[in-house]
């Protein structure tokens, strides 16, 4: 199992604290990588999102796909360093479009959410993914999600 912890995941990505939107890497390959994310009802989007009856916004899982993928990019371009990591020194993923989203089930406070993302295509500085999340074994949303790297 090729797992990492959450201070690697802080080495690959710019986000911080309220925004990091995945806790660990489950599993990953070349292709294909597995996070989670638990819902806690501490977060600040949560507390506004909405007073009285709290869910995980649809943002912020469109965000933890997008996390989960810039992870992904990150070690592609790892493993493939020469020709891709001229696009990259330092400037990291920024994510471009975010297509055929769709939100199937609520996420509440409490459900630990399973990120899968997988890298169907990558031309030069251009990285597209299948992402979708799980929350008990159900699908809960679905992106295809692009991103430039070095931009």
């Amino acid at each position: 199992m090729n797992s990492i912890n959450i201070q690697e995941i802080l080495s690959m990505i710019p986000h911080r604290y309220p925004f990091i939107m995945i806790d660990r890497v489950l599993n990953h390959d070349s292709t294909t990588l597995t996070a989670i994310k638990n819902v806690s009802i501490n977060e600040p989007y949560i507390q506004g999102h909405f007073p009285g009856h709290h869910i995980m916004p649809g943002v912020m899982m469109i965000e933890s796909m997008a996390q989960a993928s810039t992870v992904l990019a990150f070690l592609h371009i790892e493993k493939n360093s020469n020709e891709i990591l001229k696009y990259f020194k330092g400037n990291g993923v920024l994510f471009s479009s975010a297509d055929q989203v769709k939100f199937k089930k609520v996420v509440y406070p409490g459900d630990q959410m399973i990120v899968h993302t997988t890298l169907i295509r990558q031309a030069r500085n251009l990285f597209e993914f299948d992402c979708y999340i799980k929350v008990e074994e159900i699908i809960v949303a679905e992106a295809k999600l692009k991103a430039l790297a070095g931009v």
